[in-house]
């Protein structure tokens, strides 16, 4: 049987370089207009579109930084194996299926534990796919544990 897997991410409406050739494009024609009123003896008025343009870059680099934030998890072989990403650092765990859990609070958040580890999931997806991936995922773990189960070991009682 293959195994299960999910890559929760937020969804994007436009890829990252199609992103930055609008920004690229906006602040070519902020420049535009900054050095128009330059030349018609209005100086302020450039002042006003380089902070404009350097609050631009920064919400740019902001987005660049967390484009690619989320989770990607698999159900396999009895283990629970999720790698996360966020803000460009990138972190691997791996459970034990027969321990892991999935907590929903009252807001709705997802948070897998395992003993005391604790590793909040799902945080870019909206509250209809996170309910939806909360049934995969507890679906997908049931099976793994039927799969992986070992048989309980011989009592004394069954021994006589």
């Amino acid at each position: 049987m293959q195994p299960a897997a999910w890559k929760l991410t937020r969804n994007c409406a436009m890829r990252p370089s199609t992103f930055f050739w609008h920004i690229g494009a906006l602040a070519l024609l902020m420049a535009l207009v900054g050095a128009g009123f330059w030349v018609a003896g209005y100086p302020l008025v450039m002042f006003f579109c380089g902070c404009q343009l350097a609050a631009l870059c920064i919400a740019g680099l902001v987005y660049a930084r967390h484009a690619n934030d989320g989770e990607r998890i698999r159900v396999e072989a009895g283990a629970v194996h999720i790698e996360t990403s966020h803000g460009g650092r990138e972190r691997e765990v791996d459970f034990h299926a027969c321990w892991v859990r999935l907590e929903r609070d009252r807001s709705g958040a997802l948070t897998l534990r395992s003993g005391s580890a604790s590793l909040p999931l799902g945080k870019q997806l909206t509250p209809a796919r996170r309910r939806l991936f909360a049934e995969e995922f507890a679906a997908s773990i049931a099976r793994s544990g039927q799969r992986h189960a070992s048989p309980p070991a011989p009592s004394q009682n069954d021994a006589q």
